[in-house]
């Protein structure tokens, strides 16, 4: 499918709640968010119960982050004008407390999996932020996310 990507990447011995992936939507190409999870790989020895959530960002600043550009699932399809983000370790963004999507508590062993149906799915307007919030007290683990969008226009 055209405009279909996957922003990924992993994390060794997270030890903070944090954004774990934001996205900026293009000016002109609002973003549609299909799916996404987080994953503990490897060091996850120890259960822990936690909580994430997709919530829109009032004010992105300039977050401490790994760039990440989405890879395209057609091959030759053009490259995603969005910009996407993975792993803040400093100033994180702001954000809206009552804008949120797939809130929810979880094991860390089973992991976090945002898989709405097509009309709950997370649009994320032309020119606007959201970010995967991993909220409360985590102990150092790995952890791996991927969000799979399709970009519009």
């Amino acid at each position: 499918m055209r405009g279909a990507y996957c922003i990924d990447g992993k994390k060794t011995g997270v030890a903070a709640a944090a954004t774990m992936c934001y996205i900026t939507a293009a000016a002109s190409k609002p973003v549609i968010v299909t799916s996404a999870y987080l994953t503990f790989p490897g060091s996850n020895v120890t259960n822990q119960q936690l909580e994430a959530e997709w919530a829109k960002i009032t004010s992105l600043g300039s977050p401490t982050a790994t760039s990440q550009t989405p890879s395209p699932f057609e091959p030759n399809d053009q490259a995603a004008a969005m910009t996407a983000a993975v792993f803040v370790t400093g100033s994180e963004p702001t954000y809206s407390t009552t804008l949120v999507w797939g809130h929810q508590g979880f094991s860390s062993l089973a992991g976090w999996f945002y898989n709405p149906l097509p009309e709950e799915r997370l649009w994320i307007g032309a020119g606007l932020s959201y970010g995967i919030r991993l909220l409360g007290t985590v102990t150092s683990t790995d952890i791996a996310v991927c969000v799979n969008v399709i970009e519009c226009g």
